[in-house]
């Protein structure tokens, strides 16, 4: 009876990481007063998009900015500084992924019905779950930490 709580609990928890982290940012490029606005990059489902941090407001809108290095764009930066985005937007996936498996382990230990077989694959499926998204969480803090480097 206990264990089955615990599975619900971290059922509902999952739910409500995955939805309130679903949500996606409403931001763009907002005018001011001034003339000048504020380009925020877009975000969906909380995946970066292969641009993050590379917009400036240039001629009455938001365009891509290589990073550069003086007047020469530094091409070896805004290359990782791209792929850093990429990697970022897939470390998301994988964490959606993970979130879904441990929806389904749970969902599977609820509908053993007893059986030891099919709460023995529940328990491995959640546990396999949150070993992938703790290592998802500590691949994008890498990642997180080399794309905020590159700047």
């Amino acid at each position: 009876m206990m264990k089955r709580l615990v599975v619900v609990m971290a059922v509902m928890l999952a739910g409500g990481l995955f939805f309130s982290a679903a949500a996606p940012n409403q931001v763009a490029a907002e005018s001011k007063s001034v003339g000048t606005a504020d380009c925020k990059n877009v975000n969906l489902f909380g995946m970066p998009a292969w641009y993050d941090g590379m917009l400036e407001f240039e001629n009455g809108k938001c365009e891509f900015t290589p990073i550069k290095n003086g007047d020469d764009i530094d091409m070896v930066k805004t290359g990782a500084k791209i792929a850093a985005n990429v990697l970022r937007a897939a470390l998301v996936l994988v964490a959606y992924v993970a979130i879904f498996f441990i929806i389904q382990g749970g969902f599977m230990y609820m509908t053993s019905a007893g059986s030891p077989d099919g709460m023995t694959r529940a328990k491995n499926t959640i546990m396999n779950a949150l070993i992938g998204m703790v290592i998802a969480i500590l691949a994008a803090s890498i990642v997180n930490a080399i794309g905020a480097a590159i700047k």
